[in-house]
């Protein structure tokens, strides 16, 4: 039995968006995460995301690239897309009801664009916040219906649902598996970000405790006008400082940018400066490079000049193994 090495696949991680299908299941061999296969697809111009022809090609997109993109089995877990999510983020009094469940409803009460019965609601929280007893609560929040429209989207294309997921939940599970694996790093506190095609996504959280989140309805389709990439950078910082204005003992102490190779020059350059103005190391984290993978193998994805960021279908592959 020497010489044996346990393999482990774990299911494959989906992220259906608003431009862009992607596909990817990663596995564990003799210690290391390795990419199994990983597939891409775009969505047609003249379909609309969240309709039933979107439906339709997604249903049939997916079908085809479980069919072909030689991966094992067909169990999922899939992210509710970001547009589908609302994040909001109170302090609740040390002094409340004691439910954390009731308070967090009152307080999400009137502020969803959907009944709150209709809801399905999940939430972190943290003792961290500024004042004695106080607890800084994220909470995340789908209407049940968008959440059956993907499960039907699954169930017809024939897969196994694993999971559903959130992005923030993916992104820092994908930061703490490749990124923030030192023993120093379960104390840090890190600000992760990708750039999706028309928006952008920010987590801060300290190794697997998300402290705060939050969507910037900017991204890459807004690039050609300069002062957008300034704004992008302009709304960050403001994050920066309304987290530091709830948590005042602690502070954003690194940045990961989440990010293929070939990422817009004049993003990455913004970013460096908005890492100098708050005084942290910042870094591009590039899942691919952090994967091993067979090169006689054929992926459909450029390791070299990608500009596809993989670190959300990575994250939801990867909590299969949770």
């Amino acid at each position: 039995m020497l010489g044996l090495v346990k393999k482990t696949i774990y299911p494959v991680g989906i992220e259906l968006g608003r431009k862009e299908l992607k596909m990817a299941q990663l596995g564990l061999s003799g210690g290391g995460v390795y990419l199994h296969a990983a597939v891409t697809d775009t969505v047609p111009e003249d379909v609309e995301f969240g309709n039933a022809k979107w439906q339709r090609w997604a249903v049939s997109s997916i079908s085809e690239m479980i069919g072909h993109g030689q991966f094992f089995g067909k169990e999922v877990i899939a992210a509710i897309p970001a547009d589908d999510i609302f994040i909001e983020q109170f302090k609740i009094s040390g002094s409340g009801s004691g439910n954390i469940d009731k308070d967090i409803r009152e307080k999400m009460a009137g502020k969803l664009p959907f009944d709150l019965s209709d809801g399905i609601i999940k939430y972190v929280s943290s003792t961290g916040a500024s004042g004695k007893g106080n607890v800084e609560v994220v909470v995340m929040a789908a209407d049940r219906c968008n959440v059956d429209r993907q499960l039907a989207i699954y169930e017809n294309a024939g897969l196994s649902v694993k999971g559903i997921g959130v992005w923030p939940m993916a992104m820092t599970n994908c930061y703490i598996h490749f990124f923030g694996r030192r023993v120093s790093d379960a104390k840090t506190v890190s600000m992760l970000m990708t750039v999706d095609h028309d928006s952008s996504n920010i987590v801060i959280c300290k190794h697997t405790e998300i402290l705060f989140a939050r969507t910037i309805p900017i991204g890459v389709v807004h690039f050609n006008r300069t002062e957008m990439v300034t704004r992008l950078m302009s709304e960050i910082d403001a994050c920066c400082r309304y987290f530091e204005s709830i948590y005042s003992e602690i502070h954003v102490e690194r940045l990961v940018f989440f990010s293929g190779r070939s990422i817009n020059e004049s993003v990455c350059e913004k970013i460096s400066e908005l890492a100098q103005r708050i005084h942290v190391p910042a870094q591009i984290g590039d899942v691919l490079a952090a994967v091993d993978t067979d090169e006689n193998k054929h992926f459909g994805v450029d390791r070299r000049g990608s500009e596809v960021d993989w670190s959300l279908a990575f994250g939801l592959s990867l909590s299969g193994g949770d």
